[in-house]
């Protein structure tokens, strides 16, 4: 794990679950599954990055949403500048 996935997961298991409304910029699956707990019931995670064709950065992100979306039978949505959404 890099220093900042372990500072973000250091942060995200201090805030009481359910506590957001959202949350957006998730790197990879450890992230994404540290702050699932943490949105609403009905609010929305998602990120940036996914299905991004420029090298710099591919940092896992695809994999780790579809295998979340696939694991939690979420439907994924797309938007510009290579955003995701999934409503909780």
């Amino acid at each position: 794990m890099r220093p900042f996935e372990q500072r973000a997961q250091t942060i995200i298991r201090r805030l009481p679950s359910h506590a957001l409304a959202a949350e957006i910029g998730v790197l990879r699956g450890q992230v994404i599954e540290a702050w699932f707990p943490k949105v609403k019931s009905g609010g929305w995670i998602g990120g940036h990055d996914y299905q991004n064709p420029d090298a710099r950065f591919c940092f896992g992100v695809d994999r780790a949403v579809d295998e979340w979306i696939e694991e939690t039978g979420r439907t994924l949505e797309t938007d510009l500048n290579f955003t995701w959404w999934a409503r909780v």
